[in-house]
């Protein structure tokens, strides 16, 4: 069914008692399409509406499409598009979609606009229940600049979307209220009591430590004191965001020369043939005839250089900005080429941070820029600086280069650092520099100041130095200073070094705490001779402490002397090592002793390494009154062999002791040697020992020998060991007095062995007993016997043994 203004379509659908309703239809004045679908038995009722919409205001015609889906005659989702465009400078397009039942609606509107500068815009917008979120992007772009800025908006209404937010927080406060309201086992008082207590207790501590450390005042301040209870929740939770990008251009312009591989040739140069030849080519079958010809190609000449011309840097801008309910911060960089009669790059940054929570708000920011040219008058700036409710610091740097007839350069650093819980400290740095052109006379100077304090400690130290140096006539100078002060100590140092006609030249001199230390340090060379002299002193309750050192390096030789001396009240101690080293090989000797209270040392050596060999001896006494220990030694390698020889000396009152070793090592054979001798009042000891080791035995043979009064007893040992026999015999003697006496032979050989002694007893001229006794074992065969006799009272005794034995395999 059709009208001059709308066109209908009905169709019906049935089969069986199912029966189904499609209607479309047209609306020629209003531009709109509706379409029904209606299915009565399966409870479906659906309808979508297309409109096409055109509008035309303030001179500007704007196109757009709507789309409706319904269920019954109940909006259940639109769709909706605009667009316009007027001559081609100004644009728009816009999406919008929404859902009703949802509660749910989103946009895009993006615009453009072109007159002078393009300006672009893009505005998103997102509706959700309780939620709303808006972005909106702007693009300009003209001869001075191009820029982006992008904003964002997102609130939340926290209380209507989770309405149940607020009870937890009830709960999550009761449930703290009840675990403080707990009563402390076998105690009368509550949690919360002790809590409360406890933290008045901290104030009280805190308040006393802040009467002594001044320092806390800025912390103290800044606490509060908590009642124990939950912090209120927001009613809406937001997000906001601002950023930009930003670059303005540089309308100056650098040009550029880039070479060219080959420039400047010609093409007869490069051997490029000036015509081509095309032969005859004839295909019959295919109808191809293309007689031949001759190319003539111009001559050409590849220049020599490839000019370009590019923009010089221009300046950037970059900056975001962040700020919700817990959290806020922004954030900015900027740098690039701000010339205006001069050249100057400019660099600066800024980041700053708020929250409610103290320990997460900072700010950062800082400069940096260079001005100047390089062949007149160049500048360097930097500058940085970070605060924070602990720590506050920053950092400059500033350089300066000017260029006249003179190079002339100054530095300036500073680096500060402080604290509200006592902490400050500082470090300050300047230098000047002078220069001709040619670099004939170079001079400058420095300063450096530093400062650290931790509350009552501090400590500060300077340092300066200067230099004048002419190095085309061969000479300079240089001095430095430095102090360094502590509470309980004070360092100066003063170095100077001058070198002229081919001689170096440098004196330190450090005082430590007003002349309880010094040092005097020289050093010098000429004519490839290096000398070095060190003097020490320290002082100190009545007691002084003195150390030399002296060093001389040559070509020839090397040479070296170390003297150290300590006085007391009544104590000293003296040291001397000297050391030399030449073509004929190294020595060093030294000398030492000691005297104190109780007694005095010696000590006094030498080694010397040559081609023949390594020697080396000394001496060692130390007298302890009554006691005198002296000691011997030298030793010898060459080429014979290795020599030692050790003497222990050992003196007190009636007492002596002496011990000699002696070892000798050659190619063939080694030997030790040692003897012993002490006495004490009426004893008197001796002992013998003797190693022998060649390729033919080993023989070892021990004498001792000991009296006290008319006691003495006597041992001797001898073993000699080869590879197939073995040989021991065993002496001993030993004699109480007259009438006592005991006395022992025993030899030892592989399957042999002989062993005899004799006894004797006797108490006045009645009494006596003797006993003898003898053991042979001569090839699995031996005999025994033995003899006793003796005197008792009235009595006689008299025994006689003797027996021989064979053993049978």
């Amino acid at each position: 069914m059709t009208n001059t203004e709308k066109d209908n379509l009905l169709l019906i659908l049935g089969f069986d008692s199912l029966e189904a309703t499609a209607s479309l239809k047209y609306n020629r004045n209003k531009n709109t399409l509706t379409t029904e679908v209606v299915i009565p038995d399966y409870d479906v009722e659906a309808g979508i509406r297309l409109a096409v919409i055109e509008s035309d205001a303030r001179g500007k015609k704007m196109r757009g499409i709507t789309i409706d889906v319904t269920n019954r005659n109940i909006p259940q989702l639109a769709l909706v598009g605009h667009t316009r465009l007027h001559m081609m400078n100004d644009a728009m397009l816009q999406l919008q979609m929404v859902i009703p039942i949802l509660k749910t609606e989103a946009s895009v509107t993006a615009t453009i606009k072109k007159d002078k500068d393009v300006l672009m815009d893009l505005v998103t917008a997102i509706n959700l229940p309780k939620t709303s979120y808006q972005q909106k992007a702007s693009l300009k772009f003209d001869d001075d600049k191009f820029e982006v800025e992008l904003k964002s908006d997102m609130n939340i209404e926290i209380h209507k979307l989770i309405p149940s937010i607020v009870d937890h927080h009830m709960q999550l406060q009761q449930l703290i209220d009840h675990i403080l309201d707990q009563t402390v086992a076998k105690t009368d008082m509550k949690l919360r009591h002790i809590v409360t207590k406890g933290i008045e207790a901290g104030d009280i501590w805190l308040d006393k430590l802040t009467a002594r450390i001044p320092y806390l005042v800025n912390l103290r301040s800044k606490r509060s004191i908590s009642d124990l209870n939950l912090p209120a929740l927001p009613e809406k939770l937001f997000v906001l965001s601002d950023s930009l990008f930003r670059y303005q251009f540089n309308k100056d312009k650098m040009a550029i020369s880039i070479p060219l591989p080959h420039g400047g040739k010609t093409s007869e140069e490069l051997n490029i043939p000036t015509t081509v030849s095309i032969p005859l080519i004839d295909l019959p079958k295919i109808g191809l005839n293309i007689p031949a010809k001759t190319v003539h190609l111009p001559s050409f000449t590849i220049p020599p250089f490839l000019d370009l011309t590019v923009p010089l840097l221009g300046l950037v801008e970059a900056s975001t900005k962040i700020n919700s309910n817990f959290y806020s911060w922004e954030g900015s960089i900027s740098g690039g080429n701000n010339t205006v009669d001069v050249p100057n790059y400019i660099v600066q940054y800024k980041a700053m941070a708020q929250s409610p929570f103290n320990l997460l708000s900072y700010k950062l920011e800082g400069t940096g820029m260079m001005s100047g040219k390089a062949n007149d008058n160049l500048k360097y700036l930097l500058n940085s600086s970070f605060s924070h409710s602990l720590i506050d610091t920053s950092f400059s740097v500033f350089n300066t280069l000017t260029v006249t007839n003179t190079l002339n350069a100054r530095a300036n650093y500073k680096i500060e650092a402080s604290s509200p819980i006592g902490l400050q400290a500082s470090l300050y740095y300047s230098a000047k520099s002078t220069s001709t052109i040619d670099s004939s006379k170079v001079s400058g100077d420095g300063t450096v100041d530093g400062l650290l304090k931790i509350c009552s400690f501090y400590t500060n130290t300077s340092y300066t130095h200067s230099y004048n140096v002419r190095p085309l006539e061969g000479k300079g100078r240089g001095d430095s200073n430095l102090h360094f002060n502590l509470p309980f100590m004070e360092v100066h140092n003063m170095i100077q070094g001058v070198y002229a006609n081919s001689e170096l030249n440098i004196v330190s001199k450090t005082n430590v705490q007003k002349d309880v230390f010094n040092h005097v340090a020289d050093l010098k060379y000429k004519d490839a001779q290096l000398t070095l002299k060190c003097n020490a002193v320290a002082s100190a309750m009545g007691k002084s402490l003195n150390n030399k050192v002296e060093l001389g390096v040559s070509s020839q030789m090397a040479i070296l002397r170390i003297e150290s001396q300590a006085d007391g009240d009544s104590n000293r101690a003296f040291s001397l090592i000297t050391g030399s080293l030449d073509s004929n090989g190294l020595e060093v000797n030294s000398e030492g002793s000691l005297t104190l209270d109780t007694g005095c040392g010696l000590h006094k050596a030498s080694v010397l390494v040559s081609r023949n060999g390594l020697t080396t001896s000394g001496t060692n006494i130390i007298q302890c009154s009554p006691v005198t220990v002296e000691n011997t030694f030298s030793g010898a390698i060459d080429t014979n062999g290795a020599s030692l020889s050790s003497g222990v000396k050992t003196m007190a009152m009636e007492c002596r002791g002496e011990l000699n070793i002696e070892v000798k090592i050659t190619a063939a054979e080694a030997s030790l040697n040692g003897v012993f001798k002490g006495h004490a009042y009426d004893a008197t000891t001796r002992n013998n020992i003797d190693i022998i080791l060649n390729r033919r035995a080993l023989a070892f043979t021990s004498n001792t020998m000991g009296t006290f009064k008319q006691m003495n007893t006597e041992n001797s040992h001898t073993l000699t060991l080869t590879l197939w026999t073995l040989a021991l015999q065993s002496k001993t003697k030993n004699f109480i007095c007259e009438d006592m006496h005991y006395k022992q032979d025993t030899r030892l050989e592989p399957i042999k062995m002989d062993l005899s002694g004799n006894m004797k007893g006797a108490y006045g001229e009645e009494h006596n007993i003797k006993h003898t006794y003898e053991l042979s074992i001569d090839n699995m065969a031996g005999k025994m016997k033995y003899n006793m006799s003796g005197n008792l009272t009235d009595a006689q005794y008299y025994s006689h043994h003797g027996t021989a034995f064979q053993a049978h395999c």
